[in-house]
């Protein structure tokens, strides 16, 4: 591998559908993803990418529902 080159990382996890319109920061050494549209509707989900781990989790809400 070359410095500066794409590479296709093959995650464990939850796979999340295509979307497009998205969110992402990185902190903590993590990657989150939030919301977004797909073919159909728009997104209102939140997905976590460990790198250390390589791995995708979904991340809940936590708490009472308004």
């Amino acid at each position: 591998m070359q410095v500066n080159e794409w590479v296709k990382v093959l995650a464990q996890g939850w796979v999340f559908t295509p979307r497009t319109g998205h969110e992402a920061i990185f902190a903590d050494g993590n990657i989150y993803l939030f919301a977004g549209t797909d073919d159909d509707e728009r997104l209102n989900d939140l997905f976590q990418y460990s790198i250390r781990k390589n791995k995708w989790s979904k991340i809940e809400p936590i708490g009472d529902k308004p």
